[in-house]
């Protein structure tokens, strides 16, 4: 539902956006974003809002793996975060899981923790933007 891209008008060269995003998913702090991002403004101009929230969606990325969450879908206002696939796991006893629980506890209108083939799952509602989902899942990650 999100537009989460570097847009044609903003580099033209296909090839070049292909060679910007294999760099980008390399990218694993904030520091080197920081300097990606800086690299991207001296040479294309300012970002346009989609290649914001491309950035803002690899930092969703980065606190969602620091919290056990295998894998992140946004759509129709919903945030669904799949939880460790293995229901074994030492994952369920960890600190990063009961921060989720915890946060869910405190919100529980917006939040539903869900299981459908052995896949366990949280919905976040009222999650309009990426910007929405990173403040909830940093807001988890500093309980």
């Amino acid at each position: 539902d999100l537009e989460v891209m570097f847009p044609s008008d903003y580099i033209e060269n296909v090839s070049e956006r292909i060679t910007l995003y294999r760099e980008l998913d390399n990218v694993t702090d904030e520091e080197s974003l920081g300097d990606f991002q800086k690299r991207l403004e001296d040479r294309f101009g300012k970002l346009p809002q989609q290649a914001e929230s491309l950035l803002q969606m690899l930092r969703l990325r980065w606190l969602a793996i620091s919290l056990g969450i295998e894998k992140v879908i946004l759509k129709e206002e919903k945030m669904i975060a799949y939880l460790v696939n293995n229901m074994h796991s030492h994952y369920y006893l960890s600190e990063a899981f009961g921060a989720i629980i915890n946060y869910m506890a405190k919100h529980p209108k917006n939040t539903q923790l869900r299981e459908k083939n052995s896949r366990r799952y949280v919905v976040f509602t009222n999650i309009p933007t990426i910007d929405r989902a990173y403040t909830i899942l940093y807001a988890i990650r500093q309980q």
